[in-house]
């Protein structure tokens, strides 16, 4: 868990490639980046995963039972 969070790798495993380039450049956007990549990982997981259930067609009941919504 701790190296998906220091190291960036929710980034590339949410197809943000990018995003992970920039946070190796600038280290960790100099710390900040990952300060706040600790509070924000669990929603962006849960954002992530309900577009991917949209994608595969899942209905909002589904998607409720899920718990992304």
């Amino acid at each position: 868990m701790l190296a998906f969070i220091f190291l960036g790798w929710s980034y590339s495993s949410m197809d943000k490639v990018g995003k992970q380039v920039l946070f190796y450049l600038s280290f960790g956007g100099f710390a900040i980046w990952t300060l706040i990549r600790l509070f924000t990982l669990n929603s962006a997981i849960k954002e992530y995963n309900r577009n991917i259930t949209m994608e595969i067609g899942l209905e909002d009941e589904d998607i409720k039972l899920l718990g992304l919504i």
